[in-house]
C-alpha cells in the first residue's frame, strides 16, 4: 500500500528527482517507505548520520554492525526518546553520539556521531584562544596596574611622605608630582606649603633667638619666663635686662596676629629695645616705650594692620619698689605673701602705634619680701571653655594663688595644666613671667 501511494504521488508530481526529499518528508512522514527513502538519501549524503527501524529491526545501508555500541544507542532511543554517549567506538575511532525518536517519527530512530578528534581539535583551539585572551588580559591588567601606580599610588605615596616630613619639621622635601590634573595641583600646593613652612621655620629660629632666655636674677629680684606658642610663629615677646646695678627692667609685648609679620614686629621691638638700653645716659623707661611706639606707629602709617600691646616694668632689686607703664596690655597681678591674696595693679594706656604721642602714664608700687609680680599676655584671660566661657581675670588670679610655689618651674607647670584643662582649643600664645622679690627659688 505504501508503494502504491508513492507511485501515485510520483504520477501527480512528476519526476521525483526534481524535488527535494524534504517535501516528501513533510507531507508523508508517517509512511515508513517514504521515511526510509528520505533517510536513505540523508544517510548517503552524511556519513555521520544513521537510521534504525525498530519494527523491522533493520538499519539503513552503511549502518553500524549489530551489537556495536552505536547500534545499541539507536535501539535504546526507541524507548527512551533521547539517548547520548560522550564516548563510543565506531569503525576503530572514538565518537560522541546522540540518538532520538521524534514526535512524528514513529517508525524510526535517528542518530548522529561526531569524531572526538574534531571535538578535541576544537577544544585545543578554544584553549589556544583562551591562552591568547588570558595573555592579552594580563597585558591589559599589567598596563592598568602600571598606570594606576604611576597616576595614583606613586603620587599618594609622595603626598604621604610629604605629610610625614611636615610632621617631622623637615621642610626641605619637594614633591615631584606635576601636571594639570588634581594630583599635579595638589603637588604644587604641597611644594608651596613646604616653601612657606621653610620660611616660617627660619622665622621661628629668629624669634627664638630674639628671646633673652627663661630666667634673670639681680640682687633680691628673680625673674622666670615661660612661653607656649599657638603655632610655629607666635605674637608674644618678652625681655629683661639690667637697667642699672639696682634696677631690673622687664618688657612684655603681644603682637596682633601670628606668622612672619609678627616675627618682624618682634624683631623691630627687640632692636628698638636694645638701642634704648644702650643709651649712654642709661635706659629710661619712658624713652623705651616712646621709641617702641614711634617705630610701630611709622610701620602702621605705611599700611601695616598689625599693632602691639606692651608693658614695661622697672623694679628696684634691693627695696622692691617698681614702676609700670602699660600700652594697652593686661595689668600686672601681685601675689601678696603675707596676706595670701592677689591684687591687680590698675594701669591703662592705648596699644603701641595708634598715636604719635600717646602720653603713657607711669604707675608705681612696692613689693614686700616674698611677694610675686605676674606679667602675662591676654591668651590666659581670653581662653574659652567648650561652652564659650572665657577664663577671665578672677579665675586667673585664683589660679595664681593656688599654684604659687617657690619652685618657678613647678609654679608654671601647674598654671599651664589648669589652662589646658579649661580651654577647648588653643587660640592664642601664652606667656607667663613670674617676678619674685626676696624669695629663695629652687629651679
Amino acid at each position: 500500500a505504501g508503494q502504491n501511494k508513492t507511485y501515485t504521488l510520483y504520477q501527480i508530481l512528476g519526476d521525483r528527482a526534481k524535488y527535494n526529499s524534504e517535501a516528501f518528508l513533510f507531507l508523508f512522514w508517517q509512511f515508513e517507505d517514504l521515511q526510509r527513502i528520505y533517510l536513505k538519501e540523508v544517510c548517503a549524503r552524511q556519513s555521520d548520520f544513521f537510521a534504525y527501524f525498530p519494527e523491522s529491526d533493520s538499519f539503513l545501508n552503511g549502518a553500524p554492525a549489530r551489537g556495536s555500541e552505536l547500534a545499541k544507542l539507536l535501539q535504546k532511543a526507541e524507548k527512551l526518546l533521547v539517548t547520548r554517549s560522550t564516548s563510543l567506538r565506531h569503525k576503530k575511532q572514538n565518537y560522541a553520539a546522540a540518538a532520538m525518536r521524534g514526535a512524528n517519527l514513529t517508525q524510526a530512530t535517528l542518530g548522529a556521531v561526531l569524531p572526538l578528534s574534531i571535538i578535541d581539535a576544537e577544544i585545543d583551539k578554544l584553549q589556544i584562544r583562551f591562552i591568547q585572551f588570558s595573555g592579552l588580559f594580563m597585558l591589559i591588567a599589567a598596563g592598568a596596574v602600571f598606570l594606576v601606580r604611576q597616576r595614583l599610588i606613586k603620587p599618594l605615596s609622595e603626598f604621604k611622605t610629604a605629610i610625614e616630613a611636615i610632621g617631622q619639621r623637615n621642610f626641605k622635601l619637594k614633591v615631584t608630582v606635576e601636571g594639570n590634573n588634581e594630583f599635579g595641583k595638589l603637588g604644587a600646593a604641597l611644594n608651596h606649603t613646604m616653601e612657606n613652612l621653610r620660611e616660617l621655620d627660619v622665622a621661628r629660629l629668629v624669634q627664638e633667638n630674639l628671646l633673652p632666655g627663661k630666667s634673670f636674677d639681680q640682687n633680691d629680684l628673680k625673674v622666670s619666663a615661660n612661653l607656649k606658642q599657638m603655632s610655629h610663629i607666635g605674637g608674644d615677646y618678652y625681655d629683661f635686662f639690667c637697667a642699672n646695678p639696682h634696677t631690673t627692667g622687664i618688657f612684655i609685648g603681644d603682637v596682633s596676629g601670628h606668622g612672619i609679620s609678627s616675627a618682624l614686629f618682634m624683631a623691630m621691638a627687640r632692636s628698638t629695645l636694645i638701642f634704648a638700653i644702650e643709651n649712654p645716659n642709661g635706659p629710661s623707661q619712658a624713652a623705651i616705650m616712646s621709641s617702641l611706639n614711634q617705630v610701630i606707629y611709622k610701620v602702621r602709617t605705611s599700611g601695616a594692620k598689625e599693632y602691639m600691646t606692651g608693658q614695661s616694668v622697672f623694679c628696684n632689686s634691693i627695696n622692691g619698689e617698681f614702676t609700670v607703664i602699660s600700652a594697652g596690655h593686661c595689668p600686672p597681678i601681685i601675689i601678696r605673701n603675707q596676706q595670701k591674696t592677689w591684687e591687680m595693679i590698675p594701669c591703662k594706656g592705648i596699644p603701641l602705634g595708634f598715636k604719635a604721642e600717646p602720653g603713657y602714664t607711669a604707675v608705681t608700687g612696692k613689693l614686700e619680701k616674698g611677694d610675686r609680680m605676674i606679667l602675662y599676655t591676654d591668651g590666659w584671660i581670653e581662653a574659652e571653655s567648650a561652652t564659650g566661657i572665657p577664663f577671665g581675670f578672677a579665675r586667673f588670679g585664683t589660679a595664681l594663688l593656688s599654684c604659687c610655689d617657690d619652685n618657678y618651674e613647678l609654679f608654671a607647670q601647674k598654671m599651664f595644666a589648669i589652662i589646658e584643662s579649661w580651654e577647648a582649643s588653643r587660640c592664642d600664645d601664652l606667656t607667663l613671667i613670674i617676678t619674685s622679690f626676696g624669695v629663695n627659688s629652687e629651679q
